[in-house]
């Protein structure tokens, strides 16, 4: 039985919202004496309260975005397709066993957060983990073993004897996940899982409070501050529907933080505003103090008033084009790879991201750890005809991209690729698709029924580890759906077999191997996309505020944010 400890180092990072008043019906409003910001507990004193006590600092940030989250629920994410929104408002809200610097590839960056160590046993399936003892939910309960195991088990399925069984995903080598004590739990797996502790930094590993889980069927929780129970630095205090979020400080925080330390600003104020123009305006005005999502066009504009910081900050994704593999003919490798050699993909990315983007040098984002650095894959048309008569289409061929229409510039992506492709004879019908149709096609449909030659995407790793992104994006789906990510399934049997022997090995060294390998066939061999950009987030906020940061999942993280007056 080997054992590892760890200790807390640097605490994590920030989030942004204001206190206003509204007529809106809303959604639930924490009691009077639950907001006060102070422990409930008789004769206990809360953690450090932060800066808002302070002269010079105001007590709430507000944070614009652009869309209202159907829920809070982290759990239900894994069953319905995910808001990448109520991802970054849950992560203020729960805290996961083990925490990783923003922007770390934490090949083994990781602190002890709501666990002091764990042991794994001899032959690698079983990790026993010890929790802190101490730690309260923001109502005032203790935060145990009993809610740690209750959490991962509406991520693990019942009764699933056949590993292919267990949903594709971070959690898929999870056997049973068992309550030994409240300061003790275990997870037993299915083979190795060396990504153990990356998995555990992943927002989905947030956790909540078992009584609530047993109370509310998950589609009820994170609806109000009735279904909620902050782990994280703030909990819900009201939801007013079609107008905001408004977070309040966890005063029991400090019993969970690396820190511990309380979130430094006592409220975040969530205003949902759709439109990117308005959010900009809305941030010179200084009615909100962040701006998440703002396109390149704004991000230069601010740049040019002094009162405002932009930042651009790299992400784990990668804007691309991929293939539906059961295309008839997408399905033919070489046409693959004369479409990858037909874009100038550089001049792309720069005429529709501006400053806001990284060149492709291999095929996952640089700040996954596991990246190959292959370089980039310059335009090369006359190869691309040469491949495309090759595979039978000397002439050329005609085909269709989707595009979500609210994906960020997807149409414009699709536009600009599909110019470029006619350059070498191919005709490409630019389709766009209001996104709950798009995303139920890409999500939820059997590989007869899906229909999609080419469609724009983005795909990146929250774990930011290569393990993490193939087994999502690249394995061979085995169901026959692409409801589990691989959304054009592709299928390639040598992948599969060198993503399971990296899963079933605990040498870190090896496994970089077999990554680099896997990237290789992707990326020059046998490639499912075309991969376009790296993203880079756009951050706007006012020069008054401090301490917020982003992390390579595109979330931001506020508990050490303050705004002066």
């Amino acid at each position: 039985m080997r054992k590892n400890t760890g200790k807390a180092l640097a605490a994590l990072l920030l989030c942004a919202t204001v206190i206003g008043s509204s007529t809106a019906c809303s959604k639930g409003t924490a009691p009077a004496d639950t907001a006060t910001g102070q422990s409930t507990a008789a004769g206990e004193q809360p953690g450090d309260q932060g800066v808002q006590a302070q002269t010079g600092y105001r007590d709430a940030i507000v944070f614009g975005i652009d869309q209202e989250p159907p829920s809070l629920n982290g759990p239900t994410m894994r069953s319905t397709t995910p808001s990448y929104m109520t991802m970054m408002e849950t992560t203020q809200m729960v805290n996961e066993l083990v925490r990783a610097e923003p922007g770390s590839e934490f090949a083994e960056e990781v602190e002890m957060a709501l666990i002091t160590g764990y042991e794994i046993s001899d032959d690698n399936l079983t990790w026993t983990f010890t929790v802190k003892d101490g730690m309260k939910f923001a109502k005032g309960n203790p935060i145990t073993a009993k809610d740690i195991v209750a959490t991962f088990k509406t991520l693990v399925p019942a009764n699933a004897g056949d590993p292919l069984a267990v949903p594709k995903g971070h959690f898929a080598q999870f056997e049973s996940v068992d309550y030994i004590d409240d300061l003790h739990f275990s997870i037993k797996t299915y083979e190795p899982t060396p990504s153990m502790m990356r998995v555990l930094c992943c927002y989905s590993s947030g956790v909540w409070d078992a009584e609530l889980l047993e109370q509310y069927p998950l589609d009820q929780l994170g609806l109000s501050y009735e279904t909620m129970n902050a782990s994280g630095p703030y909990q819900l205090k009201e939801w007013v529907s079609g107008e905001y979020l408004l977070l309040e400080a966890n005063p029991n925080y400090h019993t969970v933080s690396v820190t511990g330390e309380n979130a430094k600003t006592k409220y975040l104020k969530v205003v949902f505003i759709p439109d990117a123009t308005a959010r900009s305006a809305a941030l010179e005005t200084g009615e909100i103090d962040v701006a998440y999502g703002l396109t390149a066009e704004s991000a230069q504009l601010l740049k040019q008033n002094p009162d405002m910081v932009v930042e651009g900050n790299d992400n784990c994704s990668i804007y691309n084009v991929r293939f539906g593999c059961n295309d008839p003919i997408m399905s033919n490798v070489k046409v693959r790879q004369a479409l990858v050699y037909a874009l100038d993909t550089n001049a792309i990315a720069q005429n529709l991201y501006g400053e806001y983007w990284n060149e492709v040098k291999g095929f996952s984002g640089h700040v996954i750890w596991g990246f190959l650095d292959e370089g980039h894959i310059d335009q090369d048309q006359a190869k691309a005809k040469e491949l495309l008569a090759e595979a039978g289409y000397p002439d050329g061929f005609e085909t269709k991209i989707y595009a979500s229409t609210t994906g960020y510039k997807y149409v414009e992506l699709a536009e600009a690729v599909s110019a470029q492709l006619s350059e070498i004879g191919v005709k490409a019908e630019v389709i766009p698709v209001e996104d709950s149709v798009y995303q139920e096609k890409i999500n939820g449909s059997r590989i007869e029924d899906f229909d999609y030659p080419l469609f724009v995407k983005e795909t990146g790793g929250r774990t930011r580890e290569f393990g993490g992104v193939v087994h999502t994006w690249y394995e061979t789906s085995p169901d026959g759906t692409n409801k589990l990510q691989n959304n054009g399934f592709y299928s390639n049997p040598q992948v599969d077999e060198l993503a399971a022997k990296a899963n079933a090995t605990m040498d870190d060294k090896e496994r970089l191997e077999l990554f680099h390998q896997i990237q290789h066939i992707c990326y020059k061999e046998d490639p499912p996309q075309i991969n376009i950009a790296e993203m880079v987030d756009i951050i706007c906020y006012n020069k008054k505020l401090e301490g917020m940061r982003c992390n390579a999942g595109g979330v931001l993280e506020f508990d050490q944010a303050v705004i002066r007056e």
